[in-house]
């Protein structure tokens, strides 16, 4: 896994050839598809610096409670914020603008993807994730695959936008194999082969009592 910077679409003019857009959308969908990370040396959509300012200016009061601010823009809901009213409606407004402009870029510089998404949350991550107290399976500064077992993607995949905000320190990333890989290598001592098997019987107790229901 790799990253590739991109030079053919910057904010504010777009796509440096315009006439070819459909043709680098593709393009960029396919890096996608192949485990590329996709990487802006400028942020590519509207991102103002009294925004970027404000939330930078506020900090969180339980690190081990709210170590991020989420927004859900199908339901308007702002979680994991503790200021008061008038900061709390500040920041409700700035992720609203912030997940619409997100879907807006997206929908122009990954378009073939557009018809078929779902959105989900935008999110605000106040704390430095390194050298948090927190327990080895919370914490974010490790490799790990994500995974979310109170929301599962039911076979859908996770495309994922990360904007860093700090004025001098750049986001640091860790990367590895692809999951098929990790699964080789690791998934016996993970426990994947058991998890598997238990799959299986559960799948196979359905199928029998389906095919039971359909002669009674």
């Amino acid at each position: 896994m790799s990253w590739l910077k991109v030079t053919d679409y910057q904010h504010p003019e777009g796509w440096s050839d315009r006439s070819d857009r459909d043709d680098l959308a593709r393009q960029h969908c396919r890096q996608l598809e192949q485990a590329q990370i996709l990487f802006f040396d400028q942020t590519p959509f509207e991102l103002p610096l009294e925004h970027r300012e404000f939330l930078r200016s506020r900090q969180q009061s339980d690190s081990r409670v709210h170590k991020n601010v989420s927004y859900r823009p199908k339901d308007e809901v702002l979680r994991g914020y503790s200021g008061n009213r008038e900061e709390t409606a500040e920041v409700r407004q700035i992720m609203r603008r912030y997940s619409a402009e997100v879907t807006r870029f997206l929908s122009e510089f990954l378009s073939p993807y557009a018809p078929h998404w779902t959105i989900d949350f935008a999110s605000y991550r106040p704390l430095e994730e390194e050298g948090r107290d927190l327990p080895l399976h919370k914490k974010n500064d490790l490799l790990h695959v994500d995974a979310f077992p109170s929301r599962p993607t039911k076979g859908g995949r996770i495309l994922r936008i990360f904007t860093n905000i700090h004025p001098m320190k750049p986001r640091v990333w860790l990367t590895t194999d692809r999951f098929d890989t990790l699964a080789k290598s690791m998934g016996l001592e993970a426990g994947l082969k058991q998890i598997a098997e238990r799959a299986a019987t559960a799948n196979t107790f359905l199928r029998r009592n389906a095919e039971r229901a359909s002669r009674l």
